[in-house]
């Protein structure tokens, strides 16, 4: 037989030039949709965002600050990235996320870099398209948070240490690998703390003993000099970091938000160890979950040496979150690099051979398509109280994202590749829709528009609203508190105070709880029964602004009283 003319796709993918640029490409196209549309949604995210911009209010370099407050929950190195973006954009929502997409683009590159490395361009290229393409990314890599230039650290000193550990030749002492192990790693630390250096010992700790079995060239690891270098990078902030708190970013950011948080449950939640995470790995490696199987034990073992690297590499995170208590999904994100790079090694899309492989990959497929399902049916069908009435076009749009992200699944079985990145990127502009409707329904925001001819050195309060996006999108500090009647009687009248006090707040939870009939949801605060008797009747005006909370996932209605020099009774308008 002739020999089959080689695909000028790929030969062109054969440099890494030109894969980073598809990669970038991807990247930008899928990740930056919404990214401004989107307000910030979660709880860290107006606080990372914050966080900067007071930094770069104080002149600060070392400390964060978040309302007026020491900020310890994280390292310094996630907000210079973002005070970059500031000096270009200014305070905002793209200003503040963009670290997460060029990161989540660089993983990519390196994700290329080590397939191309261990296997092939094609492999690479495989993995980097599959990174960019994981649920969990396509969330992570358009927020305001650490994870991604964390993951960048962490994949980028795995590929260093593959380097090292794989290269034919003895390679001298302190080479360009093992600075780039220290380096990353460092970088690491500083955006998020001490995990990824975990990761990377029990990774390849997992290596040398129960998964690769072979003897691991600890010369060209120097792990003693790995550990002096790495120490007097983080030293270089940490000291001064100490030095200016008196050792309280310590005791708070390791003390409290690494070791507290593994050993109390989230919210509340009852604590299961290892099962959350293989259910969270359905959702959060979608579509690529789906083809799980086809890592059958004699792929694995065709691999050798490479194959138990990544394996213990994908593995790793898990370990070291099984017994955390907290139980996020994206804790795991670090070890999905190895993933992709295992399931995509032979340098193809997976192709499902056997029975089982089939099964399986309904499985995922079954789970999306039926929430795409229930969220539509709630959009057109569920008798929505008045005032969640809102809710139904965020319902249609979070179904019609995950239909697309489901119709490409169906084009990757068919090993439709090019049907595949056009369903994930038609799903991406509908996160932009998404971003609007959200932002329209923002209670932070629609409180911002309502206070923005407030004179300089008006004082904030909220009551039981006490959300961070409210200091983001303010010009002011808040005081945060859970008691009406002293926020009230702080409404003197003739003072330049605004109060945010929480009337009625309908959980996600509680929505579902009273499906279908939707009759029975419980209301947490009445206005007319707990505030009409405290709030003053003159000096101020009352506005009611009802929205969707990302925060909370909530429907909430607040009471907005803003300072008047008009004399007004207490009828609040809507």
């Amino acid at each position: 037989m002739p020999a089959t003319a080689p695909n000028p796709f790929w030969t062109r993918l054969e440099s890494p030039r030109a894969s980073a640029l598809v990669f970038l490409a991807l990247a930008l196209g899928l990740l930056l949709p919404g990214i401004s549309s989107l307000p910030l949604m979660d709880r860290d995210e107006p606080r990372f965002a914050q966080a900067t911009h007071e930094m770069r209010e104080r002149g600060e370099w070392i400390v964060p600050y978040f309302n007026g407050d020491y900020r310890f929950d994280k390292p310094v190195g996630s907000y210079w990235l973002m005070r970059v973006h500031y000096w270009i954009f200014g305070k905002s929502e793209i200003g503040a996320r963009l670290h997460s997409v060029w990161s989540a683009w660089l993983v990519a590159v390196t994700l290329g870099a080590l397939g191309r490395f261990l296997f092939s361009a094609r492999a690479g290229f495989l993995a980097g398209l599959a990174w960019l393409t994981s649920a969990q990314v396509l969330i992570h890599g358009r927020l305001c948070v650490a994870d991604m230039p964390m993951i960048l650290g962490t994949v980028l000193s795995f590929y260093a240490l593959a380097r090292l550990l794989f290269a034919q030749e003895e390679p001298p002492r302190f080479n360009r690998w093992f600075w780039l192990l220290v380096g990353s790693q460092a970088f690491a630390f500083l955006v998020k703390g001490p995990i990824p250096l975990v990761v990377l010992v029990l990774g390849l700790l997992l290596y040398r003993w129960p998964l690769g079995r072979v003897a691991v060239p600890w010369g060209r690891l120097q792990p003693l000099s790995f550990l002096v270098f790495y120490l007097l990078g983080l030293g270089t902030w940490g000291i001064p970091a100490l030095w200016q708190t008196e050792g309280a970013f310590w005791e708070g950011g390791m003390g409290e938000h690494v070791i507290e948080r593994g050993l109390q449950s989230f919210n509340g939640r009852l604590f299961l160890p290892v099962l959350p995470y293989l259910l969270f790995a359905l959702i959060s490696l979608f579509p690529w979950m789906a083809f799980l199987l086809t890592l059958t034990r004699e792929r694995c073992r065709k691999l050798g040496p490479k194959g138990a690297f990544l394996l213990a590499w994908f593995l790793a995170p898990y370990l070291v979150f099984a017994l955390y208590r907290t139980q996020l999904p994206h804790y795991v994100l670090p070890g999905f690099g190895g993933f992709f790079l295992l399931l995509l090694a032979e340098g193809r899309l997976p192709q499902l051979a056997s029975p089982a492989q089939r099964r399986w990959f309904w499985l995922p497929f079954g789970l999306f398509a039926g929430a795409a399902l229930f969220l539509f049916l709630l959009a057109v069908a569920a008798p929505l109280p008045e005032g969640l009435s809102g809710l139904r076009n965020l319902f249609g749009l979070a179904g019609l994202l995950i239909a697309g992200l489901v119709l490409g699944l169906g084009f990757l079985r068919k090993q439709a590749l090019g049907l595949f990145l056009g369903a994930n990127l038609v799903s991406a502009l509908v996160v932009e829709g998404l971003g609007r409707q959200v932002r329209a329904l923002h209670p932070a925001l629609a409180i911002q528009e309502l206070a923005k001819d407030l004179p300089t050195g008006t004082e904030f309060r909220a009551c039981r609203f006490t959300e961070p996006s409210l200091v983001f999108y303010s010009q002011g500090a808040w005081e945060m508190r859970d008691d009406e009647a002293a926020t009230a009687a702080w409404l003197a009248p003739g003072k330049n105070r605004l109060a945010v006090f929480l009337l009625r707040e309908w959980t996600t939870e509680q929505v579902f709880d009273a499906f279908p009939d939707f009759k029975n949801i419980e209301v947490e605060r009445e206005y007319e029964d707990l505030l009409r008797p405290l709030l003053p009747t003159e000096g101020y005006r009352y506005q009611i602004v009802t929205g969707f909370n990302a925060a909370r996932t909530a429907w909430v209605e607040v009471l907005v009283a803003l300072p008047s020099f008009e004399s007004k009774t207490l009828k609040p308008e809507t």
